[in-house]
């Protein structure tokens, strides 16, 4: 293989998002529990095979018999030309409830309804504000249908879905939690309660709330950068592992 043939592929690595999936699966490793990637799942929004691209697996054992998984399903997208912006409200109480934030499943309604309370006493559900929407910034370009950052949310929101019908025979308590990686700027933009002045900011992590079609509850998604999934958010997976060890208590 010639040198401009290898340096081709690289190219083409970063672009396409391979390559951003290939380091944030590598680094998950490190950080123990399961990593799978290119899972082919049955789309239940429009009925199509598919591939997720990352399942970041913790799980903890509840008894002798079942155990407390989180499933955080990753969407990674090389996007490095425009930034992300998130447009950001403040959340009050929209994020009272984990339900909103995650898909929960357990047999025992009960021990559902208990794992969504613990959840809901997480940080990351507590989070001040949310994304209604998020958009790649292209100025002076056909803007017309879906951007990258667009497709992306529904993407993993599609996916997500696509493994709760795959793992929803596995006894014990899922968690499911749809998580955007990618190397493109993320910029918040809010607006001041005071003065209504436009505020833009750089962050690492966002939440954008999306409704999935066919469904009558929205579903937070998790923006980030790729860092901030191999540490922090790798951390939060952990955490909440350990949170639902005992969710019949």
């Amino acid at each position: 293989m010639s040198a401009d043939h290898v340096e081709y592929v690289k190219s083409w690595l970063e672009e396409s998002g391979y390559g951003l999936e290939l380091r944030l699966a590598s680094a998950l490793r490190e950080t123990g529990g399961f990593v799978g990637q290119s899972i082919p799942y049955s789309d239940p929004l429009e009925g199509k095979l598919r591939e997720a691209d990352l399942i970041y697996v913790q799980e903890v054992p509840m008894d002798s018999r079942q155990s407390a998984r989180v499933n955080v399903v990753f969407e990674c997208k090389s996007s490095k030309k425009n930034p992300w912006v998130v447009f950001d409200v403040a959340s009050g109480h929209a994020h009272a409830a984990a339900r909103t934030q995650a898909i929960i499943l357990a047999e025992d309604a009960y021990v559902r309804e208990r794992a969504n309370e613990l959840l809901s006493d997480d940080a990351i559900f507590k989070y001040e504000w949310f994304g209604h929407a998020v958009v790649s910034a292209r100025k002076g370009e056909d803007t017309e249908g879906l951007n990258t950052a667009q497709r992306a949310v529904r993407q993993v929101i599609s996916a997500t879905y696509g493994m709760v019908d795959f793992y929803q025979a596995i006894p014990g308590v899922k968690v499911f939690i749809p998580a955007v990686v990618t190397s493109a700027p993320i910029v918040t933009c809010r607006l001041a309660p005071e003065s209504g002045e436009i505020q833009v900011a750089t962050t690492e992590y966002a939440q954008v709330r999306a409704m999935p079609e066919g469904k009558k509850r929205s579903l937070v998604v998790h923006v980030m950068s790729e860092k901030y999934a191999s540490t922090h958010f790798a951390e939060t997976a952990k955490r909440l592992a350990r949170t639902l060890r005992h969710p019949s208590e």
